[in-house]
């Protein structure tokens, strides 16, 4: 994902510009088929780069929309879940 590209097409869909973003490490496909359990393990990480603070939860979010009880409890579920990393390290 490249800055260019979400500066360029955020405001062709919704007329916003956006400000600062904060950049941060992601899986870059996050959803269900890609997260196993019962210890979290990511799944498919070709895709894994940087991309904005948010994607990946914005991404799973959406991915749980079908399943009412699922986007239920993945909204309630905490910030602090979703705490970025600097972006290019990894751990």
């Amino acid at each position: 994902m490249r800055e260019q590209y979400i500066r360029r097409r955020v405001p062709e869909f919704t007329g916003v510009t956006p400000g600062e973003i904060t950049w941060t490490t992601a899986h870059g496909d996050l959803h269900w088929a890609n997260l196993t359990g019962p210890a979290l393990t990511l799944l498919d990480g070709e895709g894994r780069g940087t991309a904005p603070l948010g994607h990946d939860a914005a991404n799973l979010s959406l991915h749980s929309l079908p399943v009412p009880d699922v986007a239920e409890r993945t909204a309630r579920s905490s910030p602090t879940c979703w705490t970025p990393r600097p972006a290019g390290s990894v751990s």
